[in-house]
């Protein structure tokens, strides 16, 4: 079956960009303390926000691609679960961010926790076997958990929060793999059977 073989390559799409990552991650941080000829900080806040914005781009994308696997699944969305979530994810993180930083980066986050919760509410809509979709809404659950951390972190100063965003965002993408492992073997024992 197809759906399978988008997932994975969704999948190795994200995998690509988080390896990237650390590498943009790395050359900004080497701007944002580089020191000019007087001794003082460089002010590098605008390219700082640029790569944070194509991030927000780049993982939005992947959301969106989420969104249409869940959507193949049954043409269902329970935008109660994403209308409940998106209010909660408002009210904090998103909210509070949007207030402490400029507007670009505040529309960024707006919209991106509208495309989070728009793939929540498709992905509980799933018409799937229940292992394969638990497994890939604990998968999404744990995604948008994991960037409330990156908001509290980077944004808000509850640096402890940074803690948090690395193991949850790697056990979204192995429940995930699971829920592709499970749909895999179903379909593996459906030709044997």
């Amino acid at each position: 079956e197809i759906k399978w073989k988008r997932l994975l390559i969704l999948l190795a799409w994200d995998a690509i960009y988080l390896l990237a990552y650390p590498r943009l991650y790395s050359d900004v941080a080497t701007i944002l303390t580089a020191r000019n000829s007087t001794g003082g900080r460089l002010e590098c806040a605008a390219l700082q926000g640029v790569y944070f914005i194509g991030g927000v781009a780049a993982f939005s994308v992947a959301h969106i691609m989420f969104f249409i696997y869940a959507w193949q699944y049954g043409h269902h969305t329970n935008w109660l679960i994403g209308g409940v979530a998106f209010a909660l994810l408002c009210a904090w993180p998103a909210v509070p961010t949007v207030l402490r930083v400029g507007w670009q980066i505040g529309v960024a986050v707006s919209f991106y926790t509208a495309f989070s919760c728009a793939t929540l509410a498709s992905v509980s809509g799933m018409k799937a076997p229940w292992p394969q979709k638990g497994l890939f809404l604990l998968g999404v659950l744990l995604l948008i958990f994991s960037d409330a951390m990156i908001a509290q972190s980077n944004f808000l100063g509850m640096k402890r929060s940074g803690k948090l965003i690395i193991p949850t965002y790697v056990a979204s993408h192995v429940c995930m793999l699971a829920s592709w492992a499970v749909c895999m073997a179903r379909g593996l024992f459906a030709k044997m059977g």
